[in-house]
């Protein structure tokens, strides 16, 4: 059955900016061993993940999820 309620995130007001935009923070997740992302190199990742928000935080603020 179709939703019945038409609202997108668009119609809400929400969009995807683009990288360049002037934003409060960078969103990132943290990757888990048992995610998709990076199966074979989950050890490296978090050691990358974890220069690459180093580099990020002088310069603004980086929210991160963490499952």
């Amino acid at each position: 059955m179709p939703d019945s309620n038409p609202e997108t995130p668009a119609s809400l007001g929400f969009r995807f900016p683009a990288e360049w935009e002037r934003h409060v923070a960078t969103w990132l997740t943290w990757p888990w061993p048992e995610g998709c992302s990076f199966p074979d190199n989950y050890d490296e990742v978090q050691r990358v993940y974890a220069d690459f928000i180093r580099t990020l935080v002088p310069h603004e603020e980086v929210k991160l999820n963490v499952w």
